[in-house]
């Protein structure tokens, strides 16, 4: 059985994401924006892992009343599984 942990971003999860958004979306994803947007109270910026492996994240952005999804991304070889 496979393990998911769907979870908060952590600073150690930048290279992975990096890759992620490179292989999906294209386009570099700097760092800077990757710690304003994780510590950011109007955003959570969530990973999921599966079996101990950075496989996607979301960015959803929160300003009352509103809610948006703002960035998704799988590594291709896990989407649609």
């Amino acid at each position: 059985m496979k393990n998911y942990v769907l979870r908060r971003a952590e600073i150690r999860d930048y290279d992975a994401v990096s890759a992620i958004r490179q292989s999906t979306i294209g386009g570099e994803y700097f760092e800077r924006t990757f710690h304003e947007e994780r510590v950011n109270s109007h955003y959570y910026f969530a990973v999921l892992e599966i079996d101990h492996t950075l496989v996607g994240y979301a960015i959803m952005e929160f300003t009352p009343p509103d809610a948006a999804l703002t960035e998704i991304a799988v590594l291709p070889q896990k989407q649609r599984k």
